[in-house]
């Protein structure tokens, strides 16, 4: 029994024993703490944030200030981002926020207070704003320290930010200006269009499109759309003289010269020292015909800084052009040559004034002068190609040409191509360029030129399949009147009774056609019929009174007229 008892007793104090333990050592069950509701209002305002438009951003805010929920830490961190956002995205807009408490709390988004704007370590996440909010940057001021690999993490994270608010204008917007930096401006418009298709009034994207469209080259250069985004931009935001002188600039170059003026004015009126205003609304005004206002401007540069370059050459050639002021002029661009010895654009103007004030050797040394400083120039080369051509020196045309064609092969430049070619004799290439001409299908009388040289070149069928396609397109009289005499030289062996029609045609459309009037007369002539052959002779004479080959040709024709005359009469026994 004892035994039993002494048992029972060790086991009592080992098992208090294996119970002792410190207050540390005490578990607990975890207890979980109720969720506290979300305040529909905070809901509400993070809705318009994510919309992101300006007025969905500063409506957020009010309505957390309505509800006293800016001190509310979720209030608080969607208030705070709402004001950091407008201020990156909508800077022009001057809006004013209430206090908004930024003490610290573990809210969603802290690691973004203080630094939206600047590069974030980039993190997995599939919260909207974890995903956009690193792309503020592009933004900010800090853009162009980003390295490459980078700004490609951060592309896919916007693209992820996009497919869950696709909606939104913003993370559009920064995916477009990410492209910019990457160099990618097919991408960066593709984005901008997103950007504004969500939202009509985004003005930051319309703005950067526009700058894309006006300042763009080839398919991107699209003035009328650029400006009718400038317009939209234009209402929205205050004014503002970058935004007004850019739409001087598309309206310029629209030649829409009034609501140039209007938009020169208004940017002048925000900054009027601003010397790249002036200057605008100066060249407006040039182009739209009043040269004394445009005169008063550019002295203007000129007492902003006196060696103004731009204004130096635009002052020395509306002295020569409008006041007919030749010394005035080169003493003008002779200062402007002093200041700036190395620019040959001084020497090239003074060349051109030479030359059309008719002191061709001084204008050629001028022109020449300009080339020495910059070799092959070709604005310089072009005149210099033009006064060849202008004085029949077809060989020096030539060299000139070849100088330009290493470089450039605008329309222009293949029109004189063109031109001096013909005139050398050298059919071959004459075909070449008016073929190219014809392909470009801007100008109707290219087609003209391309037939002519495959006649000439003897390519018959050809040229006559090419008349045959495009008479009934052809719009213009000349061009027309044209074709039909190519087409009755081509059949005129095989049916001279259409050639003859032809050249009716040619002569009906266009009177004065002097060498449809003259191939007229001549198959008159083969046929015998002097009379209308010689009344076809005297108006080609009046059309060229100091060509003596056609008085020769009239008096010739006359004097068969007459001899036929005279036989018939005999055979009639008068």
């Amino acid at each position: 029994m004892k035994n039993r008892i002494h048992i029972f007793i060790v086991l009592l104090s080992l098992i208090f024993a294996g119970c002792k333990t410190t207050p540390k050592e005490i578990k607990t069950e975890e207890v979980k703490q109720p969720v506290k509701p979300v305040n529909p209002a905070i809901t509400e305002a993070e809705k318009l944030l994510k919309k992101g438009s300006y007025e969905s951003i500063i409506e957020a805010v009010k309505k957390l200030k309505d509800e006293n929920l800016l001190k509310d830490p979720k209030g608080a961190e969607i208030a705070y981002l709402s004001r950091e956002i407008y201020k990156l995205i909508y800077p022009e807009l001057k809006s004013k926020f209430p206090p908004i408490d930024t003490i610290e709390y573990s809210g969603t988004y802290r690691r973004y207070f203080g630094i939206v704007g600047k590069a974030i370590p980039l993190e997995a996440s599939t919260d909207y704003f974890n995903l956009m909010l690193p792309g503020m940057v592009m933004a900010g001021k800090h853009q162009s320290k980003i390295d490459k690999s980078y700004l490609e993490e951060l592309k896919k994270s916007l693209v992820s930010a996009i497919d869950i608010n696709p909606d939104a204008p913003i993370p559009y917007y920064l995916l477009a200006l990410t492209e910019e930096a990457l160099k990618n401006t097919d991408n960066e418009i593709n984005n901008l269009k997103k950007s504004i298709k969500t939202d009509r009034n985004f003005y930051p994207a319309e703005i950067r499109l526009a700058q894309l469209y006006i300042n763009g080259k080839g398919k991107n250069k699209n003035f009328i759309e650029g400006s009718k985004l400038l317009e939209i931009a234009a209402s929205i935001i205050p004014p503002n003289a970058d935004v007004q002188k850019m739409l001087a600039e598309a309206y310029y170059s629209l030649k829409e010269y009034g609501k140039a003026e209007a938009s020169s004015a208004n940017a002048l009126l925000l900054k009027p020292k601003r010397e790249d205003l002036v200057l605008l609304r100066a060249k407006i005004l040039k182009a739209s015909g009043k040269w004394q206002q445009a005169l008063r401007m550019y002295n203007l540069a000129l007492k902003f800084a006196p060696e103004q370059r731009d204004a130096l050459l635009a002052k020395g050639e509306i002295i020569f052009y409008n006041e007919n002021n030749l010394t005035g002029s080169l003493d003008i661009l002779n200062s402007g040559e002093k200041a700036y010895p190395k620019d040959p654009s001084f020497p090239e103007l003074k060349g051109r004034i030479l030359l059309e004030a008719g002191k061709d050797n001084e204008g050629l040394k001028e022109l020449n002068n300009a080339l020495e400083l910059q070799p092959g120039r070709i604005s310089t080369l072009r005149m210099l190609l033009q006064n060849s051509i202008s004085m029949k020196r077809w060989i020096q045309g030539a060299i000139y040409l070849s100088q330009i064609l290493e470089q450039s092969s605008s329309e222009e430049d293949l029109k004189l191509a063109y031109t001096v070619f013909k005139n050398l004799g050298d059919t071959g290439q004459a075909l070449t360029y008016a073929e190219k001409l014809y392909k470009l299908g801007t100008d109707e009388e290219y087609t003209g030129f391309y037939i002519e040289q495959l006649y000439t070149s003897g390519k018959m069928k050809e040229a006559l399949k090419l008349i045959t396609e495009n008479l009934p397109k052809i719009r213009s009289r000349f061009v027309k009147s044209d074709l039909y005499l190519y087409k009755a030289k081509i059949i005129e062996k095989s049916d001279k009774n259409e050639a003859l029609t032809a050249l009716r045609k040619a002569i009906m459309l266009y009177p004065d056609n002097l060498k449809a009037i003259i191939k007229i007369s001549q198959l008159y002539s083969n046929l015998h019929m002097y009379r209308r052959a010689g009344l076809y002779l005297k108006h080609a004479v009046q059309l060229d009174p100091n060509n003596p080959g056609l008085k020769i040709q009239l008096k010739q024709v006359m004097d068969l007229y007459s001899g036929a005359f005279d036989q018939g009469m005999k055979q009639l026994n008068y």
